[in-house]
């Protein structure tokens, strides 16, 4: 009889064994495998959703930079190559005459130069009524030119006549070169 139950002692220390092996060399790597594919699958899905957010934050961009785009129109156009002050000149000159503004003076100062632009700073001086005044400066807005305003101080006539003297100083700007953004064609 002891004989049997050593050789059941031995089957089930065989069985413990192969067990054992199975669960050291089959299972546990396994499991191990398996443990670091759910943590890449969770990586990954973490790197999918970041994806699709930026995708997402993408178009928003896009939408975003056509509506400024649409807002702002071809900004550089508005910047001349070159000086064209006589052309400018002009222009403030018939926008002057079709509002009937009087004492009318626009001064060119000293140029300043730039890498990309210069700038041409103007003292600009007119009397007027408040409403040929509002006229005037909607009118210069809507000019080809971009004319940027630095300082605009209205004082009142002395005799009380209901003119206004229109003080202003102001820029215009004209480019060295052309850009070479693509997005600026």
């Amino acid at each position: 009889m002891i004989g049997f139950e050593k050789k059941q002692l031995v089957i089930f220390s065989g069985i413990a064994v192969v067990a054992v092996l199975f669960a050291m060399l089959g299972y546990y790597p396994l499991t191990r495998a398996l443990n670091k594919s759910r943590g890449q699958e969770k990586q990954f899905k973490s790197m999918r959703d970041q994806t699709y957010c930026d995708a997402m934050g993408m178009s928003n961009l896009a939408k975003k930079n056509e509506e400024l785009k649409n807002e702002v129109g071809n900004y550089n156009s508005k910047i001349p190559l070159e000086r064209e002050f006589a052309t400018f000149w002009n222009e403030m000159t018939r926008i002057m005459n079709t509002r009937e503004l009087s004492e009318r003076l626009v001064e060119p100062l000293s140029e300043v130069e730039g890498k990309t632009l210069n700038c041409i700073p103007l003292n600009i001086e007119c009397r007027g009524r408040l409403s040929q005044l509002h006229g005037f400066l909607r009118d210069i807005e809507a000019m080809e030119r971009i004319v940027r305003f630095e300082a605009i101080r209205f004082e009142n006539d002395k005799d009380y006549s209901g003119d206004l003297k229109l003080i202003a100083t102001a820029k215009i700007f004209y480019r060295n070169e052309i850009p070479t953004i693509a997005s600026d064609k």
